[in-house]
C-alpha cells in the first residue's frame, strides 16, 4: 500500500512538473472528457485531478514506412525510398529494411569483360584477342580466344621462309656465294643458286685482261716508239697512239721545223733601212716597222724625222700679238697669260685693248637726284641722303629729287566746332571744349554748331518709386512703402500696378507640423505619430508625414524563425534539423542547418566504404582480379590492389622474350642481316653476331669492295684529265703520273702545258702605257718606244696621259668679269662688254671681279609724309593722305612718324544711367545704359543711387497671379517671360499611400489597401519605402517538448515530441528543461515474471 501512494506521488510530481496546461489555462479535471485540449497527436488523459496531453504512438510496426503525425490529420506513414542511385543494385524494402543486392552483369559471352557501372548500369565490353604475336590470325570464339598460326611461304627459291614473333612472316634471301672471284652469284626465283662465270675484259685497249686467285686482273701495255718528233699515248677505246708533234711555237718570227733532238725554231731577219722607223718582231704578225718617235719631251720645240738623218727638234714661237697677255714657254708648252689691269680703285672701270694694253676710266657717281649728295669711296659710288629738317614742329619737311628742300607751314585746323585748334612745341593741339552748365538736370553734349543743354527725364516707369530731379545730383527715385501693419500678409510692390499685399502662406513644407497664422504671424506646431503596434518603429518625416517602419525582428541567428507580435514584439524560435539520415551528423551553425556527410572510411585499401540511407556505413571487399595471365593478383590493406608483372626471362639472348594470353613466349631470333659481306650466327650470352668478311686481292690497281654478290675487285683510272703527264699503273704502287716538257727556246712567247697539251702563248709586250708603241724581238724580248702627241694647234696645250695622246683646250680666262674671253688663230682674245640696262632707276657700273652691277636708285627723301618711289623719268615723291574715314579719329602726319589717327574723346552725358561713345560712321552717340541680365522673367532697369549718386542695375522678378485651382502652380518661364501654369506635385514618398489632386481640396493621400494572400502562415503590412509586404509568423510556443510547424491553411502546430521507446518497463516523457526524452525505469524490476 505505501509502495503505491509512493509511486502515486512520483506520477504526480512529474505531472505537475511537465504535463501542458488545457487550452483554457486550467489544470484540473475530473475525467478523461474534460480534457478536450488535445490535437490528433495527443490523448488528453486526467490523472490525479490534472489534465495531462500524452502524445500517441503513430509506430505501425513496417520498417518500410516513414511515421510521424500531423497535428491536424494524425498519424502519416510516409512510403520510405530505398533508391540508393546506384544502377549496379537491386533495391527493395524487406522486413528487416531497405536492401540494396548487387545485380549480375554476366551476359555468358566469354568474348566480353563484364562490369557494371554505378550511373549506367551493366557494361559489356569486347576483349582483346591480341596476342602480340605477329605469326597467329587472332579471334574470338565460343570457348574465348583462337590463335591460328600463319603459313610463311612465298615460293621463291632464293628465301628461306621463317615467321618472327614481332614483325610476322620474313624472308631471307639466299646466300649463293661459292667463295669464287672468278664467278659472279646470282639466284632464280624457281631453281635457286646460279654461279656464271665473269668476264674481265674492262673494255680498255691500253690494259691485258685476266682472270686470277684474287679475281680480275688488267696490266697495262706500253706504247712507247723511241721517236722523239712523236707523243706517244693509250686510248682506252683504240689502244696506241703515235702521234706526230706539231713544232709550231706560234711565233712569225721563227722558221720552225723537227730533227733527231726534237723541234727547232730558227729565228728570222727584220730591216726596213729607215732611219725614221724602229724594226723588230710580232710573235703574232711578224716583222714590225714601228714610226720612231722624236718628241724630246721639251713642249718648246717642234719635233720631226728625215728619213736619212733622223730626228729634228726646233724651238717653238709663243708670240700671239695681244698686249694683253705676257707670253713664255713652259713644261706645258706655249703659256699666254691674261695680264690684271686691276688698279684696285673701286672708283675706276679696268679693261684691256689687246693693241694698247690695260686702260683705267674714272667712273661718274651722280644720280641726277638733288636730294643726295653723290661720291666715290672705298666701295664706289656713295648716294648720301641729305637732311631737309628745319627743326620747326609746325612746318612739313620734304625734299624734291628735282628741286631739294620744302618746308610748307602746318594746317592744325580739324573742322570741328568741338575744339580749340593751335599749333605749340609738339606739332598741332586740338583741345575738346567744355560744355557742362553744373547742372545735373540736364544733358550737356556738343554738336554741329556747338554746346547743346537737354533737360533729362526722371520717370523711371516703376510705380514703386516717387521720381524727382536735384540740379546738383540729378535724378532721384524714392522707394514706395506697401506696409499695410498685417502680420498674415506679405508686403510687395509690382513695377507696374503699384502696392500688392498677398496673404502669407505658412506652410513651412514639414508635414510633421500643423501649420497656422496668429496675432504673431505663423505657427507650426508639431504633431504626434504613435500606431500602438510593438511590431514598428514610428517616426515622422518632414517630406510625408508620420512613418510606421516595420520593426526587424532579426536576430541574424539561421538556427531561429523570426516573427513579431503586435503587442509584445520581436519573436526567434529555435529549428530542428534533424534530416533522419543515419549517413549525416546534423546541427546548426552560422549560415543555419548543417548535415555533414559521415566518413565511412575503415582505413582499408581493400573494401570499397559507402553509406546506405537507411543502415549506415557498409564495407564491401575488393576484386583485385585483372584477368592478365602474365600478374600475379593479391591486395595490401594499406595500398590496395596490387598486379605484378612475372618475369620470362630465359636468360638466352638468342630468344625474344613476352608474356602473352597463355603466359610466357621465348621465340628464337633470327640474326639474318640480309648482307653478304657479313658471316651471321647468335651467342646465347651476347646475342647476334655479324663478322665482316675481308675482300683483299693486295693489287694497287684494283678498288677492293663487297656489294650485293660478294666482293668486288674493279680496276682503278690512272687518267688524271691532265694532257701535260704520262698515266701509267703499277701493281705495288699503284697510278704513275709523268709531267711532259714544253719549252720552244723564242723569247717571245710564254711556254707552258694546257688542257690540250703544250701551249705557246705570244708574249705580251704590252705596258699598259698608251704613251708607248709596243713590239718584241725573238732573242732580246719586248720594245717599248715613246709617242709624239703634238697636233700643231695654238689653242690646245698637248701632253699623253692615260688614255694616250691629250689635246686639251687651253683657258683664255683673263680673270676680269668686263671681257669676253675667247681663242682665235693666234691665240687668246678679251673684248669689253657693255653693262648698260637702258633703266633710269639703275646706275649701271663694271666690276672687274663681280661683272656688271646695276644698282637700284634710292628715292627716299627721309620724309615719312610722301610716298617715295621711281617712274620712266627717275624718283618721284606724293604727299601721303592720312584720312582714314573714320569720324572717331583726329587724322593728321607727323614728321618723323608718318599717319597718326588718334582717337577722340566723348563728352559725358549728363543722364547717369546713360553713355557716350563713338560709334565708325556717326560719330558720338548717347545711349541707355544696357541693364538686360538675359532673364525675361525679370524687368530690368537703371536707377541712380541717392548715396554714391553713381548708376546701378535694377532687376524684379514678374510676378505670376494665384492659379484658379489647388491641383496646379503658376510661374514664369525662362523661355519667353510668360506666366504659364504647371500641374500641382502630390508625391508624398510613401509607397503606402495613393497620391492624387483634387482641384477644390489640393493634395489628398489615401492609404492602399495590402492583398491577403490567404496564408495563415505569414502576416501582411506596409513598408512605406517597399510597399505591401507579407511576412512568416512565429509559430514558437517556448516548449523544447514540440515540434513548431505550420500549415499554410490552419496555421501552427506545435507537435510533442514521440518519447515511447517501446519498452512497458520504462515511464517515458519529454523534459521541459532540456527538450530531451528521458525513459524511466517503473519500480525494482521484474521477479517471477511480475512487476514490482
Amino acid at each position: 500500500m505505501i509502495k503505491n501512494i509512493i509511486f502515486l506521488l512520483f506520477i504526480f510530481t512529474i505531472l505537475f512538473t511537465f504535463v501542458k496546461t488545457d487550452t483554457d489555462g486550467g489544470l484540473m479535471c475530473g475525467c478523461d472528457d474534460d480534457c478536450k485540449g488535445a490535437n490528433k497527436c495527443q490523448t488528453g488523459k486526467c490523472l490525479l485531478g490534472f489534465c495531462s496531453y500524452i502524445p500517441i504512438s503513430c509506430d505501425d510496426g513496417n520498417p518500410c514506412s516513414k511515421d510521424s503525425c500531423d497535428c491536424d490529420k494524425g498519424c502519416q506513414h510516409e512510403y520510405v525510398n530505398c533508391d540508393d542511385k546506384n544502377a549496379c543494385t537491386l533495391d527493395e524494402c524487406t522486413g528487416t529494411g531497405c536492401c540494396h543486392t548487387p545485380i549480375s552483369c554476366d551476359d555468358k559471352n566469354p568474348c566480353t569483360v563484364d562490369s557494371c557501372n554505378n550511373s549506367t548500369g551493366c557494361v559489356n565490353t569486347p576483349i582483346s584477342c591480341d596476342d602480340n604475336n605477329a605469326c597467329t590470325f587472332d579471334s574470338c570464339g565460343p570457348k574465348g580466344c583462337i590463335h591460328t598460326p600463319k603459313a610463311c611461304n612465298d615460293n621463291n627459291a632464293c628465301t628461306v621462309d621463317s615467321c618472327s614473333n614481332s614483325t610476322g612472316c620474313c624472308f631471307t634471301p639466299l646466300s649463293c656465294d661459292d667463295n669464287n672471284p672468278c664467278t659472279v652469284d646470282s639466284c632464280n626465283n624457281s631453281t635457286g643458286c646460279c654461279n656464271t662465270p665473269i668476264s674481265c675484259d674492262d673494255n680498255n685497249k691500253c690494259t691485258f685482261d685476266s682472270c686470277g686467285p684474287k679475281g680480275c686482273v688488267h696490266s697495262p701495255i706500253s706504247c712507247d716508239d723511241n721517236n722523239p718528233c712523236t707523243i706517244d699515248s693509250c686510248s682506252n677505246s683504240t689502244g696506241c697512239c703515235n702521234t706526230p708533234i706539231s713544232c709550231d711555237d706560234n711565233n712569225a718570227c721563227t722558221a720552225d721545223s723537227c730533227g733527231p733532238k726534237g723541234c727547232i725554231h730558227t729565228p728570222i731577219p727584220c730591216n726596213d733601212n729607215n732611219a725614221c722607223t724602229v724594226d723588230s718582231c710580232s710573235n703574232s704578225t711578224g716583222c714590225c716597222f714601228t714610226p720612231l718617235s722624236c718628241d724630246d719631251n721639251n713642249p718648246c720645240t717642234v719635233d720631226s724625222c728625215n728619213n736619212s738623218t733622223g730626228c729634228c727638234n726646233t724651238p717653238l714661237n709663243c708670240d700671239d700679238n695681244n698686249a694683253c697677255t705676257a707670253d713664255s714657254c713652259g713644261p706645258k708648252g706655249c703659256v699666254n697669260s691674261k695680264l690684271s689691269c686691276d688698279d684696285n680703285n673701286p672708283c675706276t672701270a679696268d679693261s684691256c685693248n689687246p693693241k694698247t694694253g690695260c686702260e683705267n676710266t674714272p667712273i661718274s657717281c651722280d644720280d641726277h637726284n638733288a636730294c643726295t649728295f653723290d661720291s666715290c669711296g672705298l666701295k664706289g659710288c656713295v648716294h648720301t641722303q641729305i637732311s631737309c629738317d628745319d627743326n620747326n614742329p609746325c612746318t612739313v619737311d620734304s625734299c624734291s629729287n628735282s628741286t631739294g628742300c620744302c618746308n610748307t607751314p602746318l594746317n592744325c585746323d580739324d573742322n570741328n566746332p568741338c575744339t580749340a585748334d593751335s599749333c605749340g612745341p609738339k606739332g598741332c593741339v586740338n583741345t575738346p571744349i567744355s560744355c557742362d552748365d553744373n547742372n545735373a538736370c540736364t544733358a550737356d553734349s556738343c554738336g554741329p554748331k556747338g554746346c547743346v543743354h537737354t533737360p533729362i527725364a526722371c520717370d523711371d516707369k516703376n510705380a514703386c518709386t516717387v521720381d524727382s530731379c536735384s540740379n546738383s545730383t540729378g535724378c532721384c527715385f524714392t522707394p514706395l512703402s506697401c506696409d499695410d501693419n498685417n502680420p498674415c500678409t506679405v508686403d510687395s510692390c509690382n513695377n507696374s500696378t503699384g502696392c500688392c499685399n498677398t496673404p502669407l502662406n505658412c506652410d513651412d513644407n514639414n508635414a510633421c507640423t500643423a501649420d497656422s497664422c496668429g496675432p504673431k504671424g505663423c505657427v507650426n506646431t508639431k504633431i504626434t505619430c504613435n500606431d500602438n503596434n510593438a511590431c514598428t518603429v514610428d517616426t515622422c518625416s518632414e517630406k510625408t508625414g508620420c512613418r510606421f517602419t516595420p520593426l526587424s525582428c532579426d536576430d541574424n541567428n539561421p538556427c531561429t524563425v523570426d516573427s513579431c507580435s503586435n503587442s509584445t514584439g520581436c519573436c526567434n524560435t529555435p529549428i530542428s534539423c534533424d534530416d533522419n539520415n543515419p549517413c549525416t551528423i546534423d546541427s546548426c551553425g552560422p549560415k543555419g542547418c548543417v548535415h555533414i556527410a559521415m566518413s565511412c572510411d575503415d582505413n582499408n585499401a581493400c573494401t570499397v566504404d559507402s553509406c546506405s540511407n537507411s543502415t549506415g556505413c557498409c564495407h564491401t571487399p575488393l576484386s583485385c582480379d585483372d584477368n592478365n595471365p602474365c600478374t600475379v593478383d593479391s591486395c595490401s590493406n594499406s595500398t590496395g590492389c596490387c598486379n605484378t608483372p612475372i618475369s620470362c626471362d630465359d636468360n638466352n639472348k638468342c630468344t625474344a622474350d613476352s608474356c602473352g594470353p597463355k603466359g610466357c613466349v621465348n621465340t628464337k631470333l633470327s640474326c639474318d642481316d640480309n648482307n653478304p659481306c657479313t658471316v651471321d650466327s647468335c651467342n646465347p650470352k651476347t646475342g647476334c653476331e655479324n663478322t665482316p668478311i675481308a675482300c683483299d686481292d693486295n693489287n694497287k690497281c684494283t678498288a677492293d669492295s663487297c656489294g650485293p654478290t660478294g666482293c668486288c675487285f674493279t680496276p682503278i683510272s690512272c687518267d688524271d684529265n691532265n694532257p701535260c703527264t704520262f698515266d701509267s699503273c703499277s701493281n705495288k704502287t699503284g697510278c704513275v703520273n709523268t709531267p711532259i716538257t714544253c719549252d720552244d727556246n723564242n723569247a717571245c712567247t710564254k711556254d707552258s702545258c694546257g688542257p690540250k697539251g703544250c701551249v705557246y702563248a705570244p708574249l705580251s709586250c704590252d705596258d699598259n702605257n698608251p704613251c708607248t708603241l709596243d713590239s718584241c724581238n725573238n732573242k732580246t724580248g719586248c720594245c717599248n718606244t715613246p709617242l709624239n702627241c703634238d697636233d700643231n694647234n695654238p689653242c690646245t696645250a698637248d701632253s699623253c696621259g692615260p688614255k694616250g695622246c691629250i689635246n686639251t683646250p687651253i683657258t683664255c680666262d683673263d680673270n676680269n668679269a668686263c671681257t669676253k674671253d675667247s681663242c682665235g688663230p693666234k691665240g687668246c682674245i678679251f673684248t669689253q662688254i657693255s653693262c648698260d640696262d637702258s633703266n633710269p632707276c639703275t646706275i649701271d657700273t663694271c666690276n672687274n671681279r663681280t661683272g656688271c652691277c646695276n644698282e637700284q636708285l634710292n628715292c627716299d627723301d627721309g620724309d615719312m609724309c610722301t610716298f617715295d618711289s621711281c617712274g620712266p623719268k627717275g624718283c618721284t615723291h606724293t604727299k601721303l593722305n592720312c584720312d582714314d574715314n573714320n569720324p572717331c579719329t583726329s587724322d593728321s602726319c607727323v614728321p618723323g612718324k608718318g599717319c597718326v589717327n588718334k582717337a577722340i574723346t566723348c563728352d559725358a552725358p549728363k543722364d547717369k544711367c546713360s553713355i557716350s561713345t563713338c560709334v565708325p560712321g556717326k560719330g558720338c552717340v548717347v545711349s541707355k545704359m544696357d541693364c538686360d541680365d538675359g532673364n525675361p522673367c525679370t524687368d530690368d532697369s537703371c536707377e541712380v543711387d541717392c548715396d554714391t549718386n553713381k548708376p546701378k542695375c535694377i532687376h524684379k522678378e514678374t510676378r505670376c497671379s494665384k492659379p484658379k485651382d489647388k491641383c496646379s502652380i503658376n510661374e514664369c518661364s525662362i523661355t519667353d517671360g510668360k506666366c504659364i501654369s504647371k500641374p500641382l506635385n502630390c508625391s508624398d514618398n510613401n509607397a503606402c499611400t495613393k497620391d492624387s489632386c483634387k482641384g477644390d481640396c489640393g493634395c489628398t493621400y489615401e492609404k492602399i489597401k495590402c492583398p491577403d494572400d490567404g496564408n495563415k502562415c505569414t502576416v501582411s503590412g506596409c513598408d512605406p519605402v517597399t510597399g505591401c509586404f507579407s511576412k512568416p509568423i512565429c509559430c514558437d510556443d517556448n516548449n523544447p517538448c514540440t515540434i513548431d510547424t505550420c500549415d499554410p491553411k490552419t496555421g501552427c502546430c506545435n507537435k510533442p515530441i514521440n518519447c515511447d521507446d517501446g519498452d512497458s518497463k520504462t515511464f517515458d516523457y519529454c523534459s521541459l528543461l532540456t527538450g530531451k526524452c528521458v525513459n524511466q525505469k517503473i519500480g525494482g524490476g521484474c521477479k517471477s515474471g511480475k512487476c514490482n
